[in-house]
């Protein structure tokens, strides 16, 4: 018998875990932030907004994919809230339609 390495005699110690409040309030700020740029986004430009917020997704699931589901099920409940909150900023394409000006349609019959 030789005296090689035996490892019986030691143990190895995981690194103690973050408490779990702390990624919770991680995760529900990756969301937020996810949900919030949307509509700010798509202000400037419909087609960049598109286009960030699939990066955004891709970088969620590459970047903290334990977290993942949980950030889709928190912007699939919000996300009409938070549009809903953000939509008096939208600018109006058309002016509002104001009762004298309507056009008055009469069905008289013969």
């Amino acid at each position: 018998m030789s005296a090689g390495y035996s490892p019986q005699g030691q143990s190895v110690q995981a690194a103690p875990s973050p408490p779990a409040w702390r990624e919770l309030a991680a995760t529900f700020c990756i969301a937020i932030a996810a949900i919030g740029s949307a509509p700010v986004l798509h202000l400037a430009n419909p087609a960049l907004a598109i286009t960030i917020e699939v990066l955004i997704g891709i970088a969620i699931v590459v970047a903290v994919p334990t977290s993942a589901p949980a950030v889709a099920i928190f912007v699939l409940f919000f996300q009409n809230l938070f549009v809903s909150i953000l939509s008096p900023l939208v600018p109006s394409r058309y002016p509002p339609i104001s009762t004298s000006s309507r056009a008055t349609i009469s069905c008289s019959a013969p």
